[in-house]
């Protein structure tokens, strides 16, 4: 009987000119997706490694310099400066690339993925400006992510919705009722069908995105299929809510309205009231965090030489402040600037922690809001959340502090900050990528699609006749 309906539901579909049209349009559409996501990632992997080469370059030119420098010479001496080191090294913090983000962009396309190192230059940037959760970002974004979680449940309903309800208003249904076997099942079968149709434009464009990303760097096949097992859960969930609504025997007016407004309740509604709830309790005030700073910044210098003596006795326990080669006015600015960098670290860590509350709220709200449950795993799978991006910058920050701290002591405390001293120097090295636990995202999702399903067998109604 199963050959026989997905035969039937196969010669349907290929006389459906206006099908077929829809299902190459999704294709198409599914592909477009796949090639931002290509393009983008290309873009940020070739800004990446020019950055990467250029910091390379200028540490070699350093480190030349350092080989041949003739300190009794004052001109050459200028070299040893702790701001000229800093500023002559020019190197950047890359953040990881993650072929994954070809499918689910995320927060990259608000945070930098490429920053200074300098201990002289903050770490805040032009991006810094608005938290801006995954539910937001992914909503604006024709990814790969957009099109399975917006675009997918779409078309399926659109080919699904009257699979039980136009066999009765053509009456076939009694000719069918007739027949040796359950209807229940055959109408199921034949969803399940239409379901294995419009999942195709996904599957050909996933198994393309696999071919692609499989030679990429830091690619790993296990994350790949996991990211796919998500997205196969959540077009599993539209499935059994499909039959769950005509289960209930509705007409095909009734069931299209019926889906439609779960869809826009489950993906516009909940999650669009939810970030205006958000962005009332959570309200964000960098840009005021960071003009105060840079006002802080600037008053640490007019502090009484003393108050910066007893820091910097504190910060280099080891070396004894009224017998340093450092003069008074440059102690003042060895201090001022380790002062500057720990208001810096202090303001970094208040932003992250207001956008964690903010998103530790979110992920307990996902029993209301199961879809961005499912935008998060996506987006974690990619390494494109905050909380990945937060750990990035923290790694940067921590970094400059100490590319700081061992500048001011060489300096301070050795007649010459030398070729030796150079080599001693740390280089920016990117912190090890950490994987974020998604099952608990998961899980909302999960309940809701069991519900569902417990409603298609203990609550069936009979069809309309």
């Amino acid at each position: 009987m199963l050959k026989t309906l997905f035969f039937f539901e196969w010669k349907l579909l290929l006389r459906n000119k206006i099908l077929l049209i829809a299902l190459i349009i999704f294709t198409g559409i599914a592909f477009v997706s796949l090639n931002k996501g290509v393009q983008y990632y290309h873009v940020t992997k070739t800004e990446a490694d020019t950055v990467r080469v250029q910091s390379q370059r200028a540490y070699d030119k350093l480190k030349i310099a350092f080989d041949t420098t003739d300190f009794s010479k004052p001109e050459e001496a200028r070299i040893e400066g702790v701001w000229m080191v800093d500023w002559s090294l020019w190197e950047f913090a890359v953040k990881s690339e993650n072929p994954l983000s070809i499918l689910s962009i995320g927060q990259n396309d608000v945070h930098s993925k490429i920053k200074r190192t300098r201990f002289a230059t903050e770490i805040f940037s032009g991006e810094q400006d608005e938290f801006k959760n995954p539910e937001q970002l992914l909503t604006g974004n024709l990814d790969l992510s957009y099109f399975i979680i917006f675009l997918f449940p779409l078309l399926f309903i659109a080919i699904s919705y009257n699979t039980a309800s136009a066999d009765v208003e053509s009456g076939v249904y009694k000719f069918l009722a007739t027949q040796n076997f359950s209807l229940k099942n055959m109408i199921t079968a034949r969803v399940i069908f239409k379901w294995l149709i419009s999942l195709l434009p996904f599957l050909i464009v996933g198994i393309t995105a696999l071919f692609i990303v499989n030679g990429y760097q830091n690619f790993t096949l296990g994350a790949y299929f996991q990211w796919m097992f998500i997205a196969l859960l959540y077009v599993t969930f539209w499935l059994v809510l499909v039959l769950f609504i005509i289960s209930r025997g509705y007409t095909s007016m009734i069931n299209v309205l019926s889906m439609v407004g779960l869809w826009l309740l489950l993906l516009v509604a909940i999650p669009g009231i939810l970030n205006s709830w958000f962005q009332y309790k959570y309200p964000t005030n960098t840009q005021q965090q960071i003009t105060r700073l840079r006002d802080e910044k600037s008053k640490v210098y007019e502090l009484p030489l003393t108050t910066h003596k007893a820091f910097f006795k504190n910060q280099f326990p080891k070396l004894i402040v009224d017998t340093l080669k450092t003069d008074t006015m440059l102690l003042k600015w060895y201090s001022g600037a380790i002062m500057a960098l720990q208001k810096e670290k202090q303001v970094l860590d208040a932003i992250h922690h207001n956008a964690k509350k903010q998103s530790d709220k979110e992920e307990s709200l996902f029993w209301i809001n199961p879809i961005g449950g499912t935008m998060r795993a996506l987006s974690s799978i990619s390494g494109s959340t905050l909380k990945q991006q937060q750990d990035f910058e923290n790694h940067l920050m921590e970094f400059k502090q100490q590319r700081a701290a061992y500048l001011i002591a060489n300096h301070a405390s050795k007649k010459h900050f030398g070729k030796a001293e150079f080599a001693g120097m740390k280089t920016y090295q990117p912190a090890k990528l950490v994987h974020q636990p998604i099952l608990q995202f998961m899980l909302p999702l999960s309940l809701l699609m069991v519900l569902f399903a417990v409603g298609i067998v203990v609550g069936k109604k009979q069809i309309k006749r």
